[in-house]
């Protein structure tokens, strides 16, 4: 349970940011540090393997 709501919160953090994002003017877009890319690459990743049918060894 306590996954689910770190990802839920994640997925907020991410929803809020771009709708930030898209209400600034369209001025060449906004730059991301290539750290900042990579630390959102893995979120969307691991929220993926999240929503994904788990795979339970029992």
């Amino acid at each position: 349970m306590v996954h689910f709501l770190l990802a839920e919160d994640l997925v907020r953090a991410r929803e809020a940011e771009l709708r930030q994002t898209a209400s600034h003017a369209k001025s060449g877009g906004r730059r991301e540090t290539r750290r900042q890319r990579l630390g959102w690459l893995l979120i969307e990743s691991g929220l993926k393997l999240v929503a994904s049918p788990a795979r339970h060894t029992a």
